[in-house]
């Protein structure tokens, strides 16, 4: 780095793409009209020799000099230096601030980080959306693969970058968003449902059979499968439960999630926070699902008292006693089917993720002819739509047994009334 006085401004090298590249720094007034208004570090990148950023430096200087600064006090800055300052200041959660995050640094900043926020464009923003539909899946090491992006993942991208441009636009930073443009193109409804394709999910036979194995096979773990599939709560709703949430055996009332924040370069870390929305909601427990609380209760208490204080967790690790990670919940399942199919090889159960777990449960329900609205509520989603939109494969079959239902009314209808009529016979 080529250090100035302070004031003067700073040279300094970076690498990006493999290229080496410079950046100028300087310090200019957060309000030029105003003298006594704090000075704001400001910076410009993609200078290609340092001769060339000293040239730019001085320029900027001369031109902070003669006051020419007062309309462009953000001339120059660039998407990814817009997009750190935006993410850190934008108001929301840690772990979606972290999604955001991890967005930026993987999907946006490798491609369109050194273009100027200003001269950023929605033909830009397309080639960006199509560039990761190629080629733009990352490993978990964050290394390109040979795959793109489903149409899901680059309309998350299309969002996050259609939420900052917003406050740029309202900073007076760029003119127009370009997300909002026609030129974008982000991928369409249609294409993000298509790609989604159907849930897998097990019906109520294959989700009994499990369970029957876990309780003989995976005792420590068999408590949380059997609320899951019995509740359909999700993964850190159950890590997060509390036996203060509990009211055996009626209800369970779900206040928290627990979430791992990722950020790179730092540990992660599990954070606990409310339920999505932020409202608390109550699920009924079906019998057997609160006998097993019951007995998992009992069974702990053998162990240490302590670990069934109204707040400890009701599904901790087994190993320490300690809160579950929702990592180790996921892993300690797929694990769990794994050796269920070890064992039954003449009759696999087709393998599901444990957030299929969830699926199975509102699956279920709707088949045993719960209102969706009722699903909705109960499974957590912040509308009813999402209800529909998951589960909408499972209308045909539906429909299939409301129309044997029907059917059977009808038919029943008309034995009475044959009856009637036969009564009606024999009395004359």
């Amino acid at each position: 780095m080529s250090r100035r006085k302070h004031g003067e401004g700073s040279i300094y090298a970076y690498t990006y793409a493999g290229v080496r590249k410079y950046r100028i720094q300087w310090y200019e007034r957060a309000d030029p009209e105003d003298p006594d208004s704090p000075l704001r570090r400001r910076s410009k990148g993609g200078f290609p020799t340092a001769k060339s950023a000293s040239v730019g430096l001085r320029e900027k200087l001369s031109s902070l000099d003669r006051g020419e600064a007062t309309s462009t006090a953000r001339a120059g800055i660039t998407v990814a230096e817009f997009l750190d300052e935006w993410v850190e200041g934008h108001r929301v959660g840690e772990s979606t601030k972290s999604g955001y995050r991890r967005l930026i640094r993987l999907h946006v900043k490798p491609y369109i980080g050194e273009v100027e926020l200003a001269k950023l464009t929605s033909t830009r923003l397309a080639a960006l959306y199509r560039k990761l539909e190629s080629e733009g899946r990352r490993n978990h090491k964050g290394e390109l693969t040979d795959e793109g992006l489903g149409p899901n993942s680059v309309h998350k991208v299309h969002q996050a970058l259609s939420v900052a441009l917003d406050s740029a636009l309202g900073d007076g930073m760029i003119r127009a968003n370009p997300t909002r443009l026609q030129g974008a193109k982000p991928p369409t409804t249609k294409q993000i449902k298509e790609a989604k394709g159907e849930i897998t999910v097990w019906t109520m036979g294959q989700l009994t059979k499990f369970l029957s194995w876990a309780e003989r096979e995976d005792p420590e773990m068999f408590p949380a499968w059997a609320f899951i599939g019995h509740t359909g709560v999700r993964r850190g709703e159950m890590v997060g439960l509390r036996w203060s949430d509990l009211d055996l055996p009626r209800s369970a009332s779900i206040r928290r999630t627990v979430a791992t924040i990722k950020t790179k370069g730092q540990p992660d870390y599990d954070l606990t926070k409310k339920v999505k929305g932020g409202r608390p909601r109550k699920v009924e427990l079906n019998r057997d699902v609160a006998m097993v609380l019951r007995n998992h209760r009992r069974r702990l208490a053998t162990v240490d008292m302590n670990r069934v204080r109204a707040d400890r967790p009701v599904f901790a690790n087994p190993k320490d006693g300690h809160q579950m990670r929702p990592n180790f919940v996921y892993r300690r399942w797929a694990r769990a089917v794994e050796r269920y199919n070890l064992d039954h090889p003449n009759d696999p159960l087709p393998p599901i993720t444990v957030h299929e777990l969830r699926h199975t449960h509102a699956s279920v329900l709707l088949i045993a002819g719960w209102h969706p609205k009722a699903v909705q509520e109960r499974l957590g989603h912040a509308s009813f739509q999402i209800t529909m939109d998951l589960y909408t494969h499972l209308m045909p079959s539906m429909q299939r047994d409301s129309m044997d239902a029907y059917q059977a009314m009808l038919d029943n209808q008309r034995t009475e009334e044959t009856a009637g009529r036969v009564a009606e016979v024999e009395e004359d």
